[in-house]
């Protein structure tokens, strides 16, 4: 399936790279990969893109891991229906849009800088209760979504503005800097979901020892 998708990717982006108009700049002037390419090495060094990059990609593996994971805990494992599988992802995902909701809110009326902040208690306490639901009895699978969702809100309220904060960090072409904070992003994300996917069926499902 992954195949499939890049794939995909690869045919969207020659379409795009053939046929998409030009919208900024001289369409005479072609990029020049070598600036390009000093372009994002200096990214590279830029801690403050960097750490930032790898921050967005950090809150959001634990939701992407439950999004793979949670077929396989909750109808595999504990043995729910379908319907009960769904009912149990609204929390986490509502809980996301209201974070992001609440974000909307505070805009323009605080810095920036303050729901980052105060999005990072929602995201500990829920880390620490859906910890908590594991190592107390591996099948409350009810505490694990209730931790789960408080730590979606937390996400919900930082992905923005913590986004913002990182495009604005560097004196470099904004479009570069959303473009390294997107695939090292990415590459997080892919690599935090491989290491949980294979480390839960590494070790075995709780319990089954």
């Amino acid at each position: 399936m992954f195949w499939l998708f890049a794939l995909l990717s690869v045919i969207a982006f020659l379409i795009l790279w053939r046929v998409m108009p030009e919208t900024a700049g001289d369409r005479s002037h072609s990029i020049a990969l070598p600036q390009l390419a000093r372009t994002y090495r200096q990214l590279m060094r830029d801690k403050m893109v960097m750490y930032g990059s790898f921050a967005i990609g950090l809150v959001f593996i634990l939701i992407l891991t439950w999004v793979a994971l949670s077929p396989v805990i909750l109808m595999h494992q504990e043995g729910l229906s379908r319907m009960h599988y769904a009912l149990l992802q609204l929390p986490v995902f509502l809980a996301m849009i209201v974070g992001n909701i609440t974000l909307g809110k505070l805009a323009g009326r605080v810095p920036i800088e303050q729901p980052v902040k105060f999005a990072a208690w929602p995201i500990l306490a829920g880390l620490s209760i859906a910890l908590a639901a594991n190592l107390l009895n591996s099948h409350s699978y009810l505490l694990l979504t209730a931790g789960l969702s408080l730590y979606a809100f937390g996400a919900g309220m930082v992905n923005a503005g913590l986004y913002r904060l990182k495009i604005y960090a560097s004196d470099a072409g904004k479009g570069n800097v959303a473009s390294m904070l997107g695939m090292i992003s990415i590459l997080t994300l892919a690599i935090g979901i491989a290491l949980a996917k294979s480390g839960y069926f590494s070790g075995g499902p709780p319990g089954s020892a």
